[in-house]
């Protein structure tokens, strides 16, 4: 007989499970920081294409996955209905935006002052070149909240993304969420 389901049992397969789908976001981004675009040619469009590439897989393995641990949860404990497939996902996706965004965190932390100068050096040099003294002191406040905004931004939107997803699956899990209705006599 299997086990019911409680807010325990949910909170602690939704941590282990936000670690392995944070895991996969934070490997998705060491692997295309690995890869620089910096240089043209025909080797900067093959890097490209392999971090569109690395973008696709991940992207793809966070579906599948959330749908994975979702159906898990259905087959594993008893009493499960969509409104807790959709709790669990969400927990999903708060813990593993938390993970992930604590990484996009301590990156931009621990980025190399010169690397985050010239990254937006960059930046300014797509702006237009007689910027005003407001929209410089702009740029350098921003630079200084830059990992707070990183953190904040990528939290929300992970979050978002997760919730959104776990609304789309826990519609169709489990198959038999109403088994006191009567079966369709014909």
């Amino acid at each position: 007989m299997k086990e019911t389901v409680t807010s325990r049992h949910l909170w602690n397969e939704a941590a282990r499970t936000g670690l392995v789908l944070g895991g996969v976001c934070i490997l998705y981004t060491l692997l295309t920081s690995w890869m620089s675009t910096g240089s043209g040619g025909l080797v900067g469009g093959l890097l490209f294409a392999l971090q569109t590439l690395l973008w696709i897989v991940k992207f793809a393995a966070c579906l599948f996955l959330m749908r994975y641990f979702l159906l898990r949860l259905c087959l594993q404990y008893e009493g499960v209905t969509n409104r807790t497939v959709f709790s669990y996902g969400v927990r999903i996706a708060l813990l593993s935006a938390l993970v992930y965004s604590a990484y996009v965190l301590a990156d931009a932390l621990l980025m190399d002052p010169e690397k985050l100068e010239s990254v937006f050096d960059a930046a300014a040099g797509t702006l237009p070149t007689a910027m005003d003294s407001n929209t410089q002191a702009v740029l350098e406040q921003f630079k200084q909240h830059y990992p707070q905004y990183m953190f904040f931004g990528n939290f929300i939107y992970c979050f978002l993304f997760g919730v959104i997803l776990s609304r789309i699956y826990s519609r169709g899990l489990p198959p038999d969420s109403f088994p006191d209705q009567p079966a369709d006599p014909q």
